[in-house]
């Protein structure tokens, strides 16, 4: 479970780093070109120092897309022993429109 993962989502590509022992995300990037979720257009790329703890192969966290706090993101996943990828769900708030989708991951070479 430990190492570098990346998955392409319907908003660009996200990315995340989980620690050697496998109980913490330590690091995610966020990459969007020309989303659009309501009226809102968002063209961003941003690494995210967290800590978002993994309990029973779950994490979540939340991050702020941009300073004004209007657009936010949570991302939920979960680790699949017997597949051995990470898979999961996104939720963006955009001014008041929730748009959301799927992901799964997989390990980066």
């Amino acid at each position: 479970m430990s190492g570098d993962w990346n998955a392409n989502t319907k908003f660009g590509h996200l990315a995340f780093t989980v620690d050697p022992d496998g109980n913490n995300v330590t690091t995610a990037v966020i990459h969007m070109s020309g989303w659009r979720c309501g009226g809102t257009i968002l063209t961003t790329e941003m690494q995210i120092l967290n800590s978002w703890s993994i309990s029973d192969g779950e994490f979540a966290g939340e991050l702020d897309l941009d300073d004004s706090h209007f657009h936010t993101m949570a991302i939920a996943g979960s680790y699949d022993e017997a597949r051995k990828t990470f898979s999961g769900q996104w939720e963006e708030d955009s001014h008041g429109t929730t748009c959301s989708g799927r992901w799964e991951a997989v390990p980066r070479n």
